[in-house]
């Protein structure tokens, strides 16, 4: 939940959950039951990082586990991006039955990791937008080399 910059409404606000994750605190958008458009206005929080690297940044992000309580086809839906690209949607929950929602429950992690291309080292923009309520953000993870084997705590914060 550490986040340099959030982005809200009049209507849509971020809040803090503290120790909803494994790691610590959690953020989520509220009221619980407003949706947006996803546009260049749209809610979404940044996270400022330098990296001292250019490549293939893959990105993972830890979530509370929650149901598709919208019951839409794709699942709960939010979306990523880093500095100007165009915002990937990702559905968050889309195989929320059998074992996958065991293991959710079991970690008490929802792990989604998306990809990116960085052109060259130095200050960056991480962005995470609101398209679908109720859902909660417990960490983020970046790496330029292929992730490591999981673990059941995501590696500590830097800041």
């Amino acid at each position: 939940a550490g986040f340099n910059v959030a982005h809200a409404t009049h209507s849509i606000q971020w809040k803090r959950i503290e120790g909803i994750g494994k790691n610590g605190d959690g953020i989520s958008s509220f009221p619980v039951t407003a949706a947006v458009a996803l546009d260049s206005t749209s809610p979404c929080l940044q996270y400022h990082v330098i990296t001292s690297s250019k490549d293939s940044l893959q990105i993972s992000w830890y979530f509370s586990p929650t149901l598709n309580f919208l019951n839409a086809p794709e699942g709960l839906r939010f979306a990523v991006s880093v500095d100007d690209e165009a915002p990937q949607v990702m559905a968050l929950n889309k195989d929320d039955n059998g074992p996958a929602w065991n293991n959710w429950v079991a970690s008490n992690t929802i792990i989604k990791t998306s990809l990116h291309y960085i052109a060259k080292p130095g200050k960056h923009i991480i962005k995470y937008w609101l398209v679908d309520p109720g859902i909660v953000l417990q960490h983020i993870v970046g790496r330029f080399r292929p992730a490591a084997a999981p673990t059941y705590l995501a590696p500590p914060v830097t800041y």
